[in-house]
């Protein structure tokens, strides 16, 4: 269970977690300069790609986190548990899809970054964008909730759009296309973001991203579970 926070807890653990991110992020400027490739965002890659000054914050911050690496198919009881799906590059089987379902409907909450991300989801409203890969953007909010209050702007690199669903509701976006949603299914609800930018030990750095990732897992007592 994560540790109940007042405002001075939670501004020392964004003063750790800045740390954290510069320490990894140091770390991924050395394996820069011995020629690593860029990498996906796993919790186990120091690159400015990866993601595990993410994993490693959510720890350090008293929260129960873990890699989930077995199939989706084997999803555990959704009560008080936070999935978070980073940019997946393979779509998922009809029992993944049933198991996601089921995870929802229980009350499990589930972050969905990336392109194809949308296939994975109960209700797909997201196109991808080939050419928004290319540059990082500067996202305002679009609407009131905790998450656009926590962090009123936010940066991403747009790899989708969410086109217009009245079951959603628009959390981030430009003058054209919305890139970061959320919608109840069941008891659960999923938050889908255009991409992984804001979890990635480079991206962490931005501003506003740090408190909106920590938004987006939410106060409540929370497991996450990276996949």
């Amino acid at each position: 269970m994560p540790l109940k926070l007042d405002s001075n807890d939670r501004k020392i653990m964004l003063a750790a977690g800045i740390l954290v991110v510069l320490l990894v992020s140091g770390a991924s400027i050395l394996a820069k300069g011995q020629g690593s490739k860029a990498e996906l965002p796993t919790t186990f890659s120091t690159a400015s790609e990866g993601a595990e000054a993410a994993y490693l914050l959510l720890q350090e911050s008293g929260f129960k986190s873990e890699r989930w690496e077995r199939s989706l198919s084997d999803l555990p009881d959704p009560s008080g548990k936070t999935l978070i799906l980073a940019s997946p590059m393979a779509a998922p089987t009809p029992g993944e899809r049933e198991s996601l379902g089921r995870f929802l409907l229980g009350g499990g909450r589930l972050i969905a970054t990336g392109m194809f991300a949308g296939v994975y989801l109960p209700r797909d409203s997201s196109i991808p964008d080939f050419l928004g890969t290319m540059t990082w953007k500067r996202m305002r909010a679009l609407s009131p909730s905790a998450i656009t209050r926590a962090a009123p702007e936010i940066t991403i690199a747009p790899e989708a759009s969410w086109q217009a669903d009245s079951s959603a509701q628009p959390l981030y976006g430009d003058e054209s296309n919305v890139r970061v949603v959320k919608f109840r299914f069941g008891k659960g609800e999923v938050i889908w973001w255009a991409s992984a930018t804001p979890l990635t030990n480079a991206g962490l750095r931005e501003p506003g991203n740090l408190e909106f990732f920590l938004a987006s897992i939410g106060d409540g007592p929370t497991e996450i579970l990276w996949d």
